[in-house]
């Protein structure tokens, strides 16, 4: 009786289509083609994701070369204004002074300031009044050169304070 039933329910399983009958007799239809098709996309749509994320690194870790290098110059340039004489003509800068500079492979343009602080100074005749600087503010600003990396806007600067050695009349 038992054998009879399953050999009637394999003849309805065949007569409905199923090639295999011992599978569909388990329920192991197996996957179908829309799942297959929906599984390929939710995988496709994490790669992607993963591949954009490993691109923006990329391009972050190169940014952060080039900021690196461009720091390197801009301390190169400021000790060597820090290690000139106070009365170098160096130092008596006024207005921004351009000038262009390479290091690892990228292109920089270096702008040097050197402003003096009024309120530091000292009065060198009392007879005319004339003063003489004693503390100058020296600014470097490095700009990468055709770069198109995010912080490249304002580039890297940096500033620093340096006084005369000589003491003032007080």
């Amino acid at each position: 009786m038992i054998e009879d039933e399953k050999e009637m329910t394999t003849e309805k399983v065949i007569k409905r289509g199923h090639e295999n009958p011992r599978r569909a007799r388990r329920g192991e239809a197996g996957f179908t083609l829309l799942e297959t098709v929906i599984a390929m996309i939710v995988m496709m749509t994490v790669g992607l994701g993963a591949s954009a994320l490993f691109l923006y690194s990329m391009t972050n870790n190169s940014a952060a070369g080039a900021r690196a290098q461009a720091l390197a110059v801009a301390q190169k340039q400021m000790e060597r204004l820090r290690s000139v004489p106070w009365d170098d003509p160096l130092l008596n800068l006024t207005a921004g002074v351009n000038s262009q500079s390479s290091s690892g492979g990228y292109q920089f343009t270096v702008t040097k300031s050197v402003a003096t602080e009024p309120q530091f100074d000292v009065i060198s005749d009392p007879a005319t009044g004339a003063t003489r600087p004693t503390v100058k503010r020296i600014t470097i600003t490095v700009t990468p050169i055709l770069s198109n990396a995010q912080w490249a806007a304002g580039g890297v600067a940096i500033t620093t304070t340096r006084a005369t050695a000589q003491r003032g009349p007080n």
